[in-house]
């Protein structure tokens, strides 16, 4: 997970010294990143636009990152 957050921080901060345009930032997102992030996010927030919860969310997580 740091490496994929150091080469995004990369990629701005190179886009930021040049045309202030980010490339390729698809290339980090992954399930593992997906699943980390996941794991940081505050139970406690209002669920989407969906109304579901982190904790439904979590009950199929495996499979949704899978087929997503």
């Amino acid at each position: 997970m740091v490496n994929e957050l150091l080469g995004i921080k990369y990629n701005i901060a190179k886009a930021n010294a040049t045309d202030r345009k980010v490339q390729n930032l698809a290339s980090y997102i992954n399930v593992e990143s997906l699943k980390a992030i996941h794991k940081t996010m505050d139970k406690n927030k209002a669920g989407g636009i969906d109304r579901v919860t982190k904790e439904e969310y979590e009950q199929n997580l495996e499979k949704t990152l899978k087929i997503s």
